[in-house]
């Protein structure tokens, strides 16, 4: 499929335009199942841009070779998540008018996802924020719901802290037929967060909180910007019909290296959310962190996945500790933007 370039894109067309940020580092393996499927989306007014954080993989040259209409964003390192992102926004933000944000690790087979997200967004004027209901990516089929959708299936706007404290209700976990007997049912779902693998944003929203906070760098980071939206009146939203599918960590979890480095932030940066949660006063946020800290130092003293070792808690902890400065800053700006809607 050909793909618009800007001056392609006829300004009387009523379809409002969505540029979609594909995030790169060393994805080099997923681009061509990505690439293939998202350029063949049955929505017409979308342009697809790749944010490559530095790769070694040859992923630039390869997008290059094969994919000469997508433009490529090249920065000079890794930026991580967020500010790799916000490189995006910069560009998209006065031009289109929605943002979508997509992991390299995820595939569009059903080529109506982008149209059905798009159509929820102009007839639900109240959100900001919307997700796709996400599969297992080496599935044959539509069958097997991720994780992150079982939890917004079974627990809907349920606060966060209610899955990180490890109280997720596993009630209808394996039971895939009720769950899209669930979808079926329904055009949306209210969650409280949409994951970052594939996020569309309103542009209206982005000009008002602006993007991710790079305080997080990876992971966590979707869930901060739910909140700020919050703040603003958005609400968040699964749409039922536009369906995807996505491995899940992807190269954060191809090496050891790398699954370290995935446990350290996405631990670390929930104590940060914590901290930087207004709506809770300190007595609220000791219960909750001593809770935390259990729940990680148990996982370490086992060696489990979520926390690696006792050594790796004690450097999240020293770091958590020398980025109190900032955590702090940020409380009380979120607490201003929190007092101002």
């Amino acid at each position: 499929m050909y793909m618009l370039s800007d001056k392609d894109i006829p300004v009387e067309k009523s379809e409002p335009l969505v540029y979609l940020f594909v995030l790169c580092h060393n994805s080099k393996k997923w681009l061509k199942k990505c690439l293939d499927t998202l350029l063949n989306t049955d929505y017409t007014r979308y342009k697809v841009h790749i944010i490559d954080n530095n790769s070694s993989d040859d992923s630039v040259e390869f997008i290059k070779d094969n994919y000469p209409s997508v433009s490529i964003i090249q920065n000079k390192r890794n930026l991580g998540w967020c500010k790799g992102n916000n490189v995006g926004i910069e560009i998209s933000r006065n031009i289109a008018d929605y943002t979508l944000f997509l992991n390299s690790d995820t595939s569009f087979e059903k080529t109506d996802w982008l149209k059905e997200l798009v159509e929820f967004a102009e007839c639900n004027h109240e959100y900001g924020i919307y997700g796709c209901v996400q599969y297992d990516y080496n599935s044959s089929d539509f069958l097997n719901i991720n994780t992150w959708t079982k939890y917004i299936l079974t627990n809907g706007n349920r606060d966060i802290f209610y899955s990180w404290n490890k109280k997720i209700s596993n009630v209808v976990k394996n039971k895939p037929a009720y769950l899209e007997s669930v979808l079926s049912r329904r055009k949306h779902i209210d969650c409280y967060f949409v994951q970052g693998a594939a996020m569309m944003v309103k542009n209206e929203l982005l000009n008002e909180i602006g993007g991710f906070d790079p305080l997080y760098f990876i992971f966590q980071d979707e869930v901060d910007f739910s909140r700020r939206a919050r703040y603003k009146g958005y609400k968040t939203a699964l749409v039922c019909n536009s369906r995807i599918k996505h491995v899940g960590s992807g190269d954060n979890s191809s090496t050891k290296k790398n699954m370290k480095r995935r446990n350290f932030y996405y631990t670390r940066n929930k104590y940060i959310f914590l901290l930087t949660d207004v709506s809770r006063n300190w007595d609220e946020i000791l219960e909750i962190s001593q809770q935390f800290f259990r729940n990680d130092l148990r996982d370490a003293l086992k060696t489990k996945q979520d926390v690696s070792s006792v050594f790796q808690l004690v450097s999240i902890l020293f770091s958590i500790l020398i980025k109190s400065p900032s955590i702090f800053k940020k409380r009380m700006l979120e607490k201003r933007m929190k007092q101002t809607f």
